[in-house]
């Protein structure tokens, strides 16, 4: 009941433009409640589901596009219910990640990542990332791993956390792009266009490169242009 009751007065009210603020703390209300309380598997889902239509929630005012901190809300919330699930273990593992919410949460987190705005696009690099390098079984995963390599989201910002990161790395094989901020749009397109060639994450790469080729920031516009444009030239006639 409380689930039901927030989904329709609090975090898809779209009517109330105004009060993003309130749909935010609702997100959030809503993730306490798998994260405090006990919930069965219909609970769970049905939070998923309310997170999920969240990712939807572009709503604009004089103030721009304040949906992206509701975006940017439930990114982090369905974050912290994929960290609660996973260790609990089996066999809630299995109840609670089916093929399809796999593929959901997949499929918003990499649209966010690719769209205009930085910080709503580091948001969804952390969430990807976490799922990508965590147990689950996911669709073309080796394919994610060369579009968002291990710790590359989460680079360390001072030398000593970057040089312990790189052996590391080294040791386990693992790729590592030392210096660089994996969300800078110069770093951050060329390596996630390579999910064009997954049949299952193609729809969710475009809508996400569009919002960014139309953008209005001209680096943004800049970087994402010639990365489809060299996407497009490499692959011609395949």
């Amino acid at each position: 009941q409380v689930v039901s009751n927030s989904r329709v007065r609090g975090v898809n009210s779209k009517a109330e433009v105004s009060l993003a603020e309130f749909r935010v703390s609702a997100v959030k209300a809503i993730t306490n409640v798998q994260l405090v309380g006990e919930c069965n598997s219909e609970s769970r889902t049905q939070i998923y589901q309310v997170l999920l239509d969240c990712l939807e929630d572009y709503s604009t005012d004089s103030r721009g596009d304040i949906g992206s901190y509701v975006r940017e809300a439930a990114m982090s919330s369905l974050q912290k219910c994929n960290h609660f699930v996973i260790s609990r273990g089996h066999p809630i593992i299995n109840l609670t990640f089916t093929h399809d919410l796999k593929l959901k949460l997949l499929r918003g987190f990499l649209q966010q990542s690719l769209e205009k705005i930085d910080r709503t696009r580091q948001v969804a690099l952390e969430a990807v990332h976490a799922l990508v390098h965590s147990d689950l079984q996911l669709d073309d995963h080796d394919l994610l791993k060369r579009a968002v390599p291990y710790l590359a989201v989460l680079l360390p910002k001072t030398d000593k956390e970057r040089e312990g990161v790189a052996k590391y790395m080294v040791d386990s094989g693992e790729e590592y792009l030392q210096n660089v901020e994996y969300n800078n749009p110069n770093n951050l397109f060329p390596r996630a266009l390579v999910l064009l060639t997954s049949p299952t994450y193609i729809d969710s790469v475009i809508r996400g490169l569009v919002v960014s080729i139309g953008g209005l920031t001209e680096s943004l516009v800049k970087a994402s242009s010639a990365a489809f444009i060299d996407y497009l030239t490499e692959n011609d006639g395949r």
